[in-house]
């Protein structure tokens, strides 16, 4: 309320706080959840037809679903962070989905394309102990970290490869018409 100055009550600036930080958060949940659908439409994927089957699927390569991965648990972290009692109301139909989630992104970085950007493999896994507490929580921030700049490293390499790989084919093109070129002089 105002008193006598013009000026807000203690209480109300507690409250209008409380707004807008609710707003906020509900704004970013929007934002977040934009950019996964974004994500999820945009990121390139394979066509996979099955045998003896009209059915086709498409199917993420295994970079972009390792990064899809990460973002999916990046996000489960930031809900649980968020919100205290988030846990508390799943049951544990969740928690089983989860663990197997877990358990899956545990086997991401396991092809060879990813041996050179992983210094210690251990330092990557999920834990499947202890879900959801405050220590595993930090431990999978940790990870998730971690993945993000595996996941960085590994596109920046695909990147250059693909410049190399341009290069070498302008190259050649070019060596192969250099004896034309010598001829029609």
């Amino acid at each position: 309320m105002l008193n006598i100055l013009g000026t807000i009550s203690g209480d109300e600036k507690n409250t209008d706080g409380e707004k807008i930080k609710r707003r906020f958060n509900e704004l970013w949940d929007n934002i977040i959840s934009a950019i996964s659908i974004a994500m999820n439409i945009e990121l390139l994927m394979k066509l996979i037809k099955y045998p003896e089957s009209c059915n086709t699927r498409h199917k993420l390569i295994f970079a972009d679903k390792t990064m899809r991965y990460t973002t999916k648990l990046e996000s489960l972290i930031r809900k649980i962070c968020k919100d205290q009692d988030f846990i508390a109301i799943k049951d544990a139909h969740w928690i089983d989905y989860w663990l197997n989630r877990f358990n899956k992104y545990n086997d991401d970085y396991k092809n060879k394309e990813y041996d050179k950007f992983i210094d210690k493999y251990e330092k990557i896994i999920i834990p499947i102990h202890s879900l959801f507490s405050d220590t595993w929580i930090n431990i999978v921030k940790n990870v998730i970290k971690k993945r993000v700049k595996i996941d960085k490293n590994y596109l920046q390499a695909q990147r250059l490869s693909k410049i190399q790989d341009s290069i070498e084919k302008c190259c050649n093109i070019i060596h192969s018409d250099i004896p034309k070129w010598l001829l029609s002089t």
